[in-house]
């Protein structure tokens, strides 16, 4: 089991990491947590807050989101479309559904 002073000294070399990568380091930690499914941003969200500030916290919650929403939009777009033309012309041979997104 950890001892406390482990965990306090833990908690500090995290804080100290964070402030140094600054808001964009934050930004990238919100888009990967919100990114992979069942890992709750609400923790991540808070401790942004708490070490940048209101304002901080907030700019780097909101560009994190952002950039997981283009993430996504870009997976169902291309990747999912493609996967779907590929299954569509296999199954019918043909392409006159292209136009589905």
């Amino acid at each position: 089991m950890m001892e406390s002073s482990d965990i306090q000294a833990w908690k500090e070399s995290a804080t100290s990491l964070i402030q140094q990568g600054g808001l964009p380091l934050m930004a990238l930690a919100v888009a990967l947590s919100d990114s992979i499914p069942l890992i709750p941003t609400q923790p991540i969200s808070i401790a942004a807050g708490a070490v940048f500030g209101f304002s901080g916290g907030l700019s780097a919650v909101v560009v994190g989101q952002a950039l997981a929403t283009a993430f996504a939009f870009g997976i169902g777009r291309y990747v999912i479309k493609k996967t779907k033309d590929n299954a569509n012309d296999n199954n019918t041979g043909d392409d006159d559904d292209d136009d589905w997104i």
